[in-house]
Protein backbone atom coordinates (compact mmCIF):
# COMPACT_ATOMS: atom_id res chain seq x y z
CA UNK A 1 0.00 0.00 0.00
CA UNK A 2 1.42 3.37 -1.05
CA UNK A 3 1.61 6.06 1.61
CA UNK A 4 0.86 9.59 0.48
CA UNK A 5 3.37 12.20 1.65
CA UNK A 6 2.09 14.47 4.41
CA UNK A 7 1.36 18.17 3.91
CA UNK A 8 4.40 19.00 6.04
CA UNK A 9 6.66 16.90 3.82
CA UNK A 10 5.22 18.54 0.71
CA UNK A 11 5.80 21.98 2.20
CA UNK A 12 9.39 21.15 3.11
CA UNK A 13 10.06 19.84 -0.40
CA UNK A 14 8.49 22.97 -1.93
CA UNK A 15 10.56 25.28 0.28
CA UNK A 16 13.76 23.38 -0.58
CA UNK A 17 12.92 23.57 -4.28
CA UNK A 18 12.22 27.32 -4.02
CA UNK A 19 15.48 27.86 -2.12
CA UNK A 20 17.46 25.89 -4.71
CA UNK A 21 15.78 27.82 -7.52
CA UNK A 22 16.57 31.12 -5.81
CA UNK A 23 20.25 30.20 -5.39
CA UNK A 24 20.51 29.20 -9.05
CA UNK A 25 18.66 32.33 -10.13
CA UNK A 26 20.86 34.61 -8.02
CA UNK A 27 24.01 32.98 -9.37
CA UNK A 28 22.71 33.45 -12.91
CA UNK A 29 21.96 37.14 -12.32
CA UNK A 30 25.43 37.72 -10.84
CA UNK A 31 27.10 35.95 -13.77
CA UNK A 32 25.04 37.95 -16.26
CA UNK A 33 25.81 41.19 -14.37
CA UNK A 34 29.55 40.54 -14.62
CA UNK A 35 29.26 39.54 -18.29
CA UNK A 36 27.33 42.69 -19.21
CA UNK A 37 29.67 44.96 -17.25
CA UNK A 38 32.72 43.53 -19.01
CA UNK A 39 31.03 44.04 -22.39
CA UNK A 40 29.89 47.55 -21.47
CA UNK A 41 33.35 48.76 -20.38
CA UNK A 42 34.73 47.24 -23.58
CA UNK A 43 32.16 49.21 -25.61
CA UNK A 44 30.70 45.92 -26.82
CA UNK A 45 33.88 44.93 -28.65
CA UNK A 46 34.28 41.17 -28.25
CA UNK A 47 38.06 41.17 -28.75
CA UNK A 48 38.54 43.86 -26.09
CA UNK A 49 36.07 42.15 -23.76
CA UNK A 50 38.02 38.89 -23.97
CA UNK A 51 41.19 40.70 -22.88
CA UNK A 52 39.36 42.43 -20.03
CA UNK A 53 37.87 39.11 -18.91
CA UNK A 54 41.35 37.54 -18.86
CA UNK A 55 42.33 39.99 -16.11
CA UNK A 56 39.12 39.55 -14.12
CA UNK A 57 39.20 38.10 -10.60
CA UNK A 58 36.11 37.08 -8.65
CA UNK A 59 37.30 39.20 -5.76
CA UNK A 60 36.37 42.15 -8.00
CA UNK A 61 32.68 41.13 -8.02
CA UNK A 62 31.69 43.30 -5.02
CA UNK A 63 33.42 46.41 -6.40
CA UNK A 64 31.82 45.81 -9.80
CA UNK A 65 28.34 45.59 -8.27
CA UNK A 66 28.81 48.73 -6.16
CA UNK A 67 30.46 50.56 -9.04
CA UNK A 68 27.45 49.75 -11.20
CA UNK A 69 25.18 51.52 -8.71
CA UNK A 70 27.28 54.62 -8.24
CA UNK A 71 28.60 55.44 -11.71
CA UNK A 72 25.41 56.88 -13.26
CA UNK A 73 23.44 58.65 -10.49
CA UNK A 74 20.36 59.54 -12.55
CA UNK A 75 19.94 56.05 -13.99
CA UNK A 76 20.46 54.55 -10.52
CA UNK A 77 17.76 56.90 -9.17
CA UNK A 78 15.28 55.84 -11.88
CA UNK A 79 15.91 52.14 -11.26
CA UNK A 80 15.54 52.70 -7.51
CA UNK A 81 12.18 54.43 -8.02
CA UNK A 82 10.92 51.36 -9.89
CA UNK A 83 12.46 48.59 -7.80
CA UNK A 84 11.97 49.78 -4.20
CA UNK A 85 8.15 50.15 -4.22
CA UNK A 86 7.78 46.73 -5.86
CA UNK A 87 10.04 44.99 -3.33
CA UNK A 88 8.34 46.77 -0.41
CA UNK A 89 4.97 45.63 -1.81
CA UNK A 90 6.23 42.06 -1.81
CA UNK A 91 7.39 42.34 1.81
CA UNK A 92 3.99 43.75 2.81
CA UNK A 93 1.96 41.05 1.06
CA UNK A 94 4.21 38.33 2.56
CA UNK A 95 4.28 39.88 6.04
CA UNK A 96 2.38 36.96 7.64
CA UNK A 97 4.78 34.34 6.31
CA UNK A 98 7.84 33.17 8.27
CA UNK A 99 11.01 35.10 7.57
CA UNK A 100 12.84 33.09 4.91
CA UNK A 101 15.66 33.46 2.42
CA UNK A 102 13.51 35.34 -0.08
CA UNK A 103 12.43 37.88 2.55
CA UNK A 104 16.03 38.40 3.63
CA UNK A 105 17.06 39.04 0.02
CA UNK A 106 14.17 41.50 -0.35
CA UNK A 107 15.23 43.37 2.78
CA UNK A 108 18.81 43.44 1.53
CA UNK A 109 17.64 44.99 -1.76
CA UNK A 110 15.63 47.63 0.11
CA UNK A 111 18.55 48.52 2.39
CA UNK A 112 20.97 48.68 -0.57
CA UNK A 113 18.79 51.04 -2.60
CA UNK A 114 17.97 53.09 0.49
CA UNK A 115 21.70 53.59 1.01
CA UNK A 116 21.98 54.62 -2.65
CA UNK A 117 19.22 57.21 -2.12
CA UNK A 118 21.03 58.66 0.89
CA UNK A 119 24.25 58.95 -1.13
CA UNK A 120 22.38 60.64 -4.00
CA UNK A 121 20.97 63.23 -1.61
CA UNK A 122 24.27 63.90 0.16
CA UNK A 123 26.36 64.01 -3.02
CA UNK A 124 24.03 65.58 -5.59
CA UNK A 125 21.11 66.99 -3.55
CA UNK A 126 18.80 64.72 -5.55
CA UNK A 127 15.61 64.77 -3.49
CA UNK A 128 13.22 63.79 -6.27
CA UNK A 129 14.04 60.04 -6.10
CA UNK A 130 13.07 59.94 -2.41
CA UNK A 131 9.82 61.78 -3.14
CA UNK A 132 9.07 59.44 -6.04
CA UNK A 133 9.82 56.31 -3.99
CA UNK A 134 7.61 57.50 -1.11
CA UNK A 135 4.71 58.43 -3.41
CA UNK A 136 4.86 55.19 -5.40
CA UNK A 137 5.23 53.07 -2.28
CA UNK A 138 2.23 54.72 -0.62
CA UNK A 139 0.24 54.23 -3.83
CA UNK A 140 0.92 50.49 -4.18
CA UNK A 141 0.49 49.81 -0.44
CA UNK A 142 -2.82 51.72 -0.43
CA UNK A 143 -4.07 49.61 -3.32
CA UNK A 144 -2.95 46.45 -1.49
CA UNK A 145 -4.89 47.51 1.62
CA UNK A 146 -8.03 48.57 -0.23
CA UNK A 147 -8.33 45.90 -2.90
CA UNK A 148 -8.48 42.30 -1.73
CA UNK A 149 -10.28 40.99 -4.82
CA UNK A 150 -10.73 41.86 -8.45
CA UNK A 151 -8.46 43.10 -11.20
CA UNK A 152 -6.31 45.40 -9.05
CA UNK A 153 -5.66 42.60 -6.56
CA UNK A 154 -4.66 40.23 -9.36
CA UNK A 155 -2.33 42.90 -10.78
CA UNK A 156 -0.71 43.40 -7.37
CA UNK A 157 -0.19 39.64 -7.03
CA UNK A 158 1.51 39.54 -10.42
CA UNK A 159 3.77 42.43 -9.41
CA UNK A 160 4.56 40.71 -6.11
CA UNK A 161 5.53 37.45 -7.79
CA UNK A 162 7.67 39.33 -10.30
CA UNK A 163 9.42 41.52 -7.71
CA UNK A 164 12.64 39.53 -7.87
CA UNK A 165 12.63 39.60 -11.65
CA UNK A 166 11.98 43.36 -11.68
CA UNK A 167 14.85 43.96 -9.24
CA UNK A 168 17.18 41.77 -11.30
CA UNK A 169 16.21 43.52 -14.54
CA UNK A 170 16.81 46.92 -12.94
CA UNK A 171 20.34 45.93 -11.92
CA UNK A 172 21.03 44.39 -15.34
CA UNK A 173 19.85 47.59 -17.07
CA UNK A 174 22.46 49.48 -15.05
CA UNK A 175 25.11 46.91 -15.95
CA UNK A 176 24.27 47.27 -19.64
CA UNK A 177 24.59 51.05 -19.83
CA UNK A 178 27.29 51.88 -17.27
CA UNK A 179 30.48 51.78 -19.33
CA UNK A 180 32.87 53.18 -16.70
CA UNK A 181 35.31 50.54 -15.40
CA UNK A 182 35.21 49.58 -11.74
CA UNK A 183 38.79 50.59 -11.02
CA UNK A 184 40.14 54.17 -10.62
CA UNK A 185 41.39 56.09 -13.63
CA UNK A 186 45.15 56.69 -13.77
CA UNK A 187 47.72 58.67 -15.72
CA UNK A 188 50.78 56.59 -16.58
CA UNK A 189 53.94 58.37 -17.68
CA UNK A 190 56.27 56.35 -19.90
CA UNK A 191 60.02 56.69 -20.47
CA UNK A 192 59.26 57.92 -23.98
CA UNK A 193 57.61 60.97 -22.42
CA UNK A 194 54.09 60.03 -23.50
CA UNK A 195 51.25 59.83 -20.98
CA UNK A 196 48.74 56.99 -21.11
CA UNK A 197 45.34 57.68 -19.54
CA UNK A 198 43.16 54.76 -18.65
CA UNK A 199 42.21 52.10 -16.12
CA UNK A 200 44.65 49.56 -14.71
CA UNK A 201 43.04 46.15 -15.18
CA UNK A 202 45.93 44.18 -13.76
CA UNK A 203 49.05 45.16 -11.84
CA UNK A 204 51.16 42.02 -11.93
CA UNK A 205 54.87 41.67 -11.13
CA UNK A 206 56.77 42.95 -14.14
CA UNK A 207 53.92 44.47 -16.15
CA UNK A 208 50.72 46.49 -16.06
CA UNK A 209 47.61 45.89 -18.19
CA UNK A 210 45.69 49.08 -19.02
CA UNK A 211 42.28 49.73 -20.58
CA UNK A 212 42.87 53.04 -22.34
CA UNK A 213 40.37 55.83 -22.88
CA UNK A 214 39.93 54.74 -26.49
CA UNK A 215 38.93 51.28 -25.19
CA UNK A 216 42.04 49.35 -26.13
CA UNK A 217 43.90 46.96 -23.85
CA UNK A 218 47.65 47.64 -23.73
CA UNK A 219 50.40 45.99 -21.69
CA UNK A 220 53.40 47.94 -20.38
CA UNK A 221 56.44 46.51 -18.63
CA UNK A 222 57.57 48.04 -15.36
CA UNK A 223 60.74 49.19 -17.11
CA UNK A 224 58.67 51.37 -19.47
CA UNK A 225 56.80 53.16 -16.68
CA UNK A 226 58.24 56.27 -15.00
CA UNK A 227 55.27 57.34 -12.84
CA UNK A 228 51.64 56.58 -12.11
CA UNK A 229 49.05 58.89 -10.63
Amino acid sequence: MTTEPSDTTKTDVTEETDADGQIIGTAGVVALLLFLRILAVSHWDWAVASKVAATFEFSDAASIALGTLFEWPTLTAIVTCVVMPVVILRLYLNRKRPLGAQSLVAWLIVVTFLAALIVLVRSFSMWWPIVAVVVLTIAVLSMAMLYHHGRVHRWLEIVKRGAGLIAALGILVLATFVDTPWMPREEITLKSGSVVEGYVLEDAPGFVTVLTDDHQVDIYSDAEIVARK
